[in-house]
């Protein structure tokens, strides 16, 4: 289970310049806490930055956050990545760049230090990074392309956590004004970061391909209707090739005071881990 609450402040200087603070809460609970105990935790996080918007649309922002974590549940004994607390201290540049009214991009990049206080030899930096690029072919389709390189957490006692390279391609299709169909193929390798000697830590580095087919509707303003299908194949280092295949429905609902303002650029957040 997880539950999470945000609130998001943007500052106006200038009509180009901003200043977006972020303030947020998340917590994490499994019911099988002997086994996944060790995974649930308590984020709080603060942060801040400065944007800039050009008059062609383009928004730069740069910005700093930190984030606190702890993990009730973990006993902090040496000899296991079982730290009973980390801090995540992020230093971020987030650019979306509008070179046509056809075409969008936004790129983040993202220097993390990670530091386990209660274990000091773990200390770690990180340089992740996030890039999405769209393009609307005509008014009935359009093509998004993803990459990324972000951290994960594992259940595995002897791995600190990975390290997750991926990209995603997704072509959507505007069936009707209110009907979307997207198809979307996507490929993640995981590196697992290991705890102590590397030559001894058992590391599986999971593999991740996947196939998905996504329909949505949307009968009114502000609500959603979709229903997906996924097929996914996974392999690693330790575990037997797996298959799975995962079927979701659901409903959103957004409230805006004005049309529109849902979709405009929202106050800049810390990038996600």
């Amino acid at each position: 289970r997880r539950t999470w609450q945000t609130g998001r402040l943007s500052l106006r200087i200038t009509p180009d310049i901003d200043v977006p603070v972020l303030l947020s809460r998340q917590t994490s609970d499994h019911d099988d806490r002997p086994v996944h105990g060790r995974l649930d935790e308590r984020r709080n996080t603060v942060g801040a930055g400065l944007s800039y918007r050009s008059p062609l649309g383009h928004v730069l922002t740069a910005g700093a956050a930190r984030g606190d974590v702890r993990y009730p549940f973990r006993s902090g004994e040496p000899g296991l990545a079982n730290a009973t607390r980390l801090t995540d201290t992020d230093a971020y540049v987030d650019l979306v760049w509008a070179p046509s009214t056809r075409t969008r991009v936004g790129a983040r990049w993202v220097s993390r230090g990670r530091a386990y206080p209660d274990q000091p030899g773990l200390d770690s930096r990180l340089n992740l990074f996030r890039l999405d690029a769209g393009h609307a072919l005509s008014p009935l389709t359009r093509f998004d392309l993803q990459a990324w390189r972000r951290v994960v957490e594992t259940d595995d006692p002897g791995v600190l956590y990975g390290v997750t390279r991926g990209a995603a391609f997704s072509v959507g299709w505007q069936a009707t004004p209110k009907t979307l169909a997207t198809v979307q193929v996507s490929h993640d390798a995981q590196t697992d970061v290991p705890f102590g000697d590397s030559a001894l830590a058992r590391l599986n580095n999971l593999n991740t391909r996947r196939l998905s087919l996504r329909l949505q509707h949307a009968p009114t303003r502000g609500v959603v209707v979709y229903a997906e299908t996924a097929r996914e194949n996974r392999s690693g280092d330790l575990t037997a090739r797996a298959r799975q295949s995962v079927f979701a429905v659901g409903l959103t609902y957004t409230y805006e005071n004005l049309p529109g303002a849902a979709d405009r650029v929202q106050p800049s957040a810390p990038p996600e881990p």
